[in-house]
């Protein structure tokens, strides 16, 4: 039997995760500190059409790794471990 792709996008699957009291917990406590973390955060942008993704790409960077290079020059401290400590 075969199974088309457009017939398997539409199959929904649940799954039951049996946790353990403590597992529980420390899920309970990484959601609370990730709610608190992000509630902090605030970005304010500005359109800036001199260049743009494709100028980017030509020096072989990928935009998103760009706009990591440009929060870390904007923002003091380790950006990368800002999240984990903070």
């Amino acid at each position: 039997m075969s199974v088309s792709i457009a017939a398997m996008s539409q199959l929904r699957f649940v799954v039951e995760w049996k946790l353990t009291d403590e597992l529980k917990e420390v899920v309970r406590n990484a959601t609370d500190k990730y709610w608190q973390t992000t509630a902090k955060l605030d970005c304010n942008y500005m359109q800036y059409r001199k260049f743009g993704k494709n100028q980017i790409k030509k020096h072989k960077l990928s935009p998103d790794s760009f706009m990591q290079l440009a929060f870390q020059v904007v923002l003091p401290g380790d950006v990368s471990t800002r999240a984990v400590n903070d």
